[in-house]
């Protein structure tokens, strides 16, 4: 496609460059119908007294014509064809954030099933370690006992056999109480880790509460049947055209004004 060319007084190229990047920026952000009318009553301005000092090219004054055709739920005698596009137009997008808001209530909810599902492992782990740490204290108690406590314990056999009874029974002891210390670390450290893990859970039904209530705001259409599909491509076959032309002449006018 050849560069467009442009010629004029500087400012009023500047002023027509400015309401084309406005309809750029309107025709690039998120569909809506709200977007819509804003776009439609930002292509009615060009009418207003104030705005006919704008001079385009002809190739940029008819893709904005069009874009108002497109865009204009009026229609005009001979235009219901465009009245249909414009409609089709509209329910394609209103199922496109339909679409877009199922696949973020299906996500909240795999992400509040998948917290749910590591609260209650948590909880398994806990009860788990708790009964380790008993086990790890009735060991420690019992090996207590084996420890020489009188004279007659020490008198039990030679000096030798008694200080390396002692030796082994310590070890075990110091084994026990080891565990025991890890299992209890494990334990403080699950507390913080359960109250975070009940935010996350907190926070994922928050969302999916919020994506359900936005669900519930967007109208359920009947699928698109092959004639609304052909006019919403045929729709956007023209929005990207038009759209390529405004961008066009902007970056024209934006070259020409540095020149």
């Amino acid at each position: 496609m050849a560069a467009m060319q442009v010629q004029g007084h500087p400012l009023h190229l500047a002023a027509a460059a400015v309401y084309v990047r406005l309809v750029v920026d309107n025709l690039t952000t998120t569909a809506s119908p709200r977007r819509s009318h804003r776009l439609l009553r930002l292509l009615r301005l060009r009418r207003h007294h104030d705005y006919r000092r704008l001079r385009f090219p002809a190739a940029v004054a008819a893709a904005l014509d069009d874009l108002e055709d497109l865009y204009s739920q009026q229609g005009r005698p001979g235009g219901e064809p465009i009245t249909m596009a414009a409609a089709a137009f509209a329910r394609h997008g209103i199922r496109r954030e339909r679409a877009r808001h199922v696949a973020k209530l299906r996500a909240a909810a795999s992400l509040r099933l998948s917290v749910a599902g590591a609260i209650r492992g948590l909880a398994v782990r806990s009860t788990a370690t708790r009964r380790c740490v008993e086990t790890a204290r009735g060991l420690i108690r019992q090996t207590q006992r084996l420890l020489p406590v009188g004279e007659r314990d020490l008198d039990g056999g030679g000096e030798a056999t008694t200080i390396e009874r002692v030796v082994t029974v310590v070890e075990f002891l110091a084994t026990f109480q080891g565990m025991e210390a890890e299992l209890e670390a494990d334990m403080e450290a699950m507390g913080p880790e359960h109250e975070r893990l009940l935010r996350r859970h907190d926070a994922a039904v928050g969302a999916e509460l919020a994506e359900a209530a936005a669900l519930e705001a967007i109208p359920e259409l009947p699928p698109a049947t092959e004639e609304e599909v052909q006019l919403v491509r045929e729709a956007c076959r023209r929005v990207l055209s038009d759209l390529v032309v405004l961008i066009g002449f902007f970056k024209a006018v934006a070259n020409y004004l540095r020149d």
